[in-house]
C-alpha cells in the first residue's frame, strides 16, 4: 500500500483542443489503451479508481483556481481487505458499511460494497490515452468511452506548479477551464439521468 507526492493538474474534456493536441503529437507519443472502473460518491470530491488489479484514491488538496494539487491517499492490490474498505469509506466522508469477508475480488467490492450504497455510481470508462513529456510536465490526450459514450479529454501533471502554467501556454491552453476527473463524470452522469 502505497502513496506519491503531490502532484498538480489540470484536465479539460469534450473539443476545442485541436492545436494543442496537434502541438503534443509534435512529440514521441506513448499510446496504451486502459479500461477503469470509477466510483462516484455523491457527497465526495474523491478520485477512486479500480483499474490494473489496483484500487486508488486521491484528494484534493488545493485548487488554485487554475490548478489542483491532487495526493494519492491510497494504492494497494485488489482483492482489498475489510480494513481497507473502511478506509476508503472514511476518505468518501461515509460510514463504512458491514463487511460479510476479509477480502474482496473487484466483482464482490462492486456488487457487495458499491452497489448497495445510493450515493456511489460506478462508472465504466474505457480509453486510449497518448502521453509525452513537455517541460518537465507528463501531458496526455485521450479517447474515452464512458458507459459506452464516446468523449475526449486532455490533462496536463507535474510536481511543479510553474512547469504545469508554463506547459499550457506552451500548448496554448492558457484560461482555458481547469475540469477535473471527477466533475467530469458528475456533469456526464447528471446529463445522462436529464437524458441530455
Amino acid at each position: 500500500m502505497s502513496t506519491t507526492d503531490p502532484v498538480w493538474e489540470w484536465r479539460t474534456f469534450g473539443s476545442g483542443c485541436e492545436e494543442a493536441e496537434r502541438r503534443i503529437r509534435a512529440y514521441p507519443l506513448e499510446t496504451s489503451p486502459r479500461r477503469a472502473t470509477h466510483i462516484v460518491c455523491d457527497m465526495s470530491g474523491a478520485d477512486v479508481r479500480l483499474a490494473d488489479g489496483e484500487l486508488v484514491v486521491r484528494l484534493l488538496r488545493q485548487s488554485t483556481g487554475v490548478l489542483e494539487q491532487w495526493k494519492m491517499v491510497l494504492h494497494t492490490p485488489l482483492p482489498v481487505d475489510d480494513i481497507t474498505v473502511r478506509r476508503l469509506f472514511g476518505y468518501l466522508d461515509m460510514r463504512p458499511p458491514t463487511t460479510g469477508r476479509e477480502s474482496y475480488t473487484l466483482h464482490q467490492f462492486l456488487e457487495e460494497i458499491v452497489a448497495p450504497q445510493h450515493a456511489l455510481t460506478s462508472v465504466q470508462v474505457g480509453q486510449r490515452r497518448h502521453t509525452t513529456a513537455m517541460l518537465g510536465c507528463a501531458v496526455d490526450f485521450a479517447e474515452l468511452m464512458m458507459n459506452e459514450r464516446p468523449w475526449k479529454t486532455l490533462g496536463v501533471e507535474g510536481e511543479d506548479q510553474t512547469a504545469v502554467t508554463a506547459t499550457l501556454a506552451e500548448l496554448g491552453l492558457t484560461g482555458r477551464p481547469n475540469i477535473n476527473v471527477v466533475a467530469a463524470l458528475k456533469q456526464q452522469l447528471a446529463g445522462s439521468a436529464s437524458g441530455q
